[in-house]
């Protein structure tokens, strides 16, 4: 009988912590197909990868992303990570020395 007492005492917080792992993965799952349901065109979003884009066009779970003029992608909606605001999203980057940060001038002129 003690080592049954003992065994529950053991297992229940075991039982507890894995049931909180299952409700917190089907809510982040249900978050996620939430999210990919109401994907629209014209959206800005940033795919798991990275990727800033708008979105173009949504068909059966393939969207088609636009990431500069005339540049189209077709990708699995399950790729779409998050969906910014209706304004556009600031990816500048800002890297001390490095070549995107400096001001670009024209080479000397050989002669």
């Amino acid at each position: 009988m003690k080592g049954i007492v003992s065994l529950i005492i053991l297992a229940a917080p075991l039982l507890v912590l894995m049931f909180l792992v299952m409700q917190r993965s089907s809510r982040q799952r249900r978050q996620m197909s939430e999210l990919q349901e109401s994907i629209s065109p014209g959206q800005h979003i940033l795919t798991t990868s990275g990727l800033h884009a708008v979105v173009v066009e949504v068909e059966d779970g393939v969207v088609t992303l636009e990431t500069g003029p005339g540049q189209r992608s077709r990708w699995d909606s399950r790729a779409i990570m998050r969906v910014f605001a209706d304004e556009e999203p600031d990816v500048t980057v800002s890297m001390p020395g490095h070549a995107l940060s400096t001001p670009q001038t024209d080479p000397p002129a050989v002669d």
